[in-house]
């Protein structure tokens, strides 16, 4: 067994708390690979920054599912999530993302949620990416994510577009879900026969999976 220091206290407290564990004892490696889910909120519920950091996530090889909310992402941050071996599922919420710097962990399934700039560039390495979903965005560039070569399944819901041209490059894409999503130029996704498109300009908050 090693002993493990995670630098932040919120996240130690969480292991305690997870497994039940006396305060009084260390934190193991073999205890953190019990754990196979994760969220770091960079803001507490009253909006005040906590000591949360992706850094520590180094040490969690195990984990599967990561939830990231309310962080600026630094580029050694990019680095460790790009370790995550274990890695299926990861979303970032209300996140900024280092220019420049390619995020590329094994996840099957995407989420970014309500960040200022979504830019496919950041994310087209993820080379083992099924499923993506884009919602409440600002600023979306969808250049480069014809790179993704697995992907089958795209929502990108609630955003403001003017063109999804790119879309139809992917070579498995099998289904498109542009609900609450304005779109100026459709001209090019429609004629791709192989797409199932729903697509409904409603004011959805998030849509429920089928």
């Amino acid at each position: 067994m090693v002993e493990i220091e995670l630098k932040s206290k919120e996240l130690k407290e969480f292991v305690y708390l997870i497994l039940d564990k006396d305060r009084s004892t260390p934190i193991y490696d073999e205890d953190l690979d019990q754990i196979k889910d994760v969220t770091l909120d960079g803001l507490d519920l009253l909006d005040e920054p906590t000591d949360a950091t992706i850094l520590d996530l180094i040490f969690f090889t195990s984990l599967e599912t990561c939830m990231i909310a309310d962080k600026v992402i630094s580029e050694a941050e990019v680095e460790v999530l790009n370790k995550l071996e274990s890695i299926k599922t990861i979303q970032f919420t209300n996140c900024i993302f280092p220019k420049g710097k390619k995020i590329k962990c094994n996840a099957t399934y995407l989420i970014v949620d309500g960040c200022k700039y979504f830019d496919a560039n950041v994310f087209n390495e993820m080379k083992c990416l099924t499923k993506l979903r884009v919602v409440n965005c600002e600023n979306v560039n969808l250049v480069g994510i014809q790179e993704l070569n697995e992907l089958k399944n795209v929502y990108l819901q609630n955003l403001e577009l003017n063109d999804i041209n790119d879309i139809s490059n992917l070579k498995k894409i099998e289904y498109l879900n542009l609900n609450g999503t304005k779109v100026k130029n459709m001209e090019e996704i429609i004629k791709n026969k192989n797409i199932k498109i729903e697509h409904e300009e409603r004011n959805y908050i998030y849509d429920v999976e089928n």
